[in-house]
């Protein structure tokens, strides 16, 4: 790695010189359809960083480019159906969490937040980040920014940290791994990982954000004109990092309005279908919270007896909505043990 001394800017003409001062990684190997066997495709990646992000840069070479297959470009994106690329981070680099960020042709943008070496996961995390992807006659190229802000890291003035990369080209059914998975694992897990090393003199800042909002409304009855029904109300989200791997949240007389709505299910089932969290407050280290197994999402089996559901906060046996006056949540995630409160 080296430092490029500003942030990269984007250049159609060529390539700016500090990408090319860097020895890419390579040699994918497959996960399928052929086990061990190279990459089909070449695909080149390099890492620059500056004082505050962490810059990918991606090249896909491919031999067919006008047959990639897109499917989608909304946010978190299905990813099974579509050529990607993701990243996975593990800054802690303790082995069992980590952060992936992915990406397709079409620039859409997919993050994950992982927890116990990929047995919990959290899609619905959000991360700061972005990418910006380019088609040509060759392939296609991606160049990620990551601000270090986004990633959990220790004090250290040295830094290690776990790293795999996934290339997915769909019309081949081709998975390959920049660091190869045995054939009974399906997803990149941090105990398996490589390493990214001699990332120096980088810190994550004051890790503070702060998020209020306010609301007023009138309402006046056509019946009177003197009748008028005035109404505000305001409250504000707080996330701080009080270490590199424990963050705490705060919130007061939170407005859940702006989640998006549940993606409607049909149950044909006896047990009650428990819908994925949404809710901002609780999405940071939400796999610390995951306890007592899995399950899937319809409700079916054991995802049946969890003993902790956030969902269920805010509103009544009923289903009628709670006001939430405050909450406090401190979550932690390193080495051993996971910490929730």
């Amino acid at each position: 790695l080296r430092r490029p001394g500003r942030a990269a800017e984007r250049s159609r003409a060529r390539p700016e010189p500090a990408w090319q001062r860097v020895e890419p990684a390579g040699n994918f190997v497959q996960w399928e359809p052929h086990p061990e066997m190279p990459a089909s495709e070449r695909t080149d990646v390099r890492f620059l960083y500056d004082d505050d992000n962490l810059y990918v840069g991606a090249r896909c070479w491919d031999s067919d480019p006008h047959h990639l297959t897109v499917h989608e470009l909304q946010q978190d994106f299905e990813s099974r159906e579509e050529d990607v690329l993701a990243i996975l981070i593990d800054s802690l680099h303790d082995e069992q969490s980590g952060f992936s960020f992915w990406t397709n042709p079409a620039g859409a943008r997919r993050d994950v937040q992982i927890f116990q070496d990929d047995a919990q996961r959290s899609v619905d995390w959000d991360g700061v980040w972005n990418v910006k992807v380019e088609v040509d006659e060759t392939g296609w190229t991606a160049e990620f920014v990551i601000p270090f802000k986004t990633l959990r890291f220790s004090k250290d003035p040295q830094q290690e940290w776990g790293l795999n990369m996934l290339r997915r080209v769909k019309r081949k059914n081709e998975d390959s791994y920049w660091s190869p998975l045995p054939r009974r694992y399906r997803t990149m897990r941090p105990s398996m990982s490589g390493t990214i090393k001699d990332l120096q003199g980088i810190r994550q800042g004051r890790n503070l954000k702060i998020k209020p909002y306010g609301i007023a409304s009138t309402t006046q009855v056509a019946s009177n004109r003197h009748a008028h029904d005035n109404r505000v109300n305001g409250g504000v989200d707080a996330k701080y990092g009080l270490t590199p791997s424990q963050t705490l949240d705060l919130t007061y007389r939170t407005d859940f309005s702006q989640v998006e709505a549940d993606q409607q299910q049909v149950n044909l089932t006896r047990f009650n279908i428990l819908f994925p969290e949404k809710r901002e407050f609780f999405l940071e280290n939400s796999g610390v919270f995951g306890v007592a197994g899995g399950g899937s999402s319809s409700g079916a089996g054991s995802a049946n007896v969890v003993p902790f559901f956030s969902r269920r906060i805010g509103l009544s046996a009923a289903g009628m909505p709670i006001p939430v006056v405050g909450g406090a949540r401190l979550s932690r995630t390193s080495g051993r043990y996971d910490v929730g409160f």
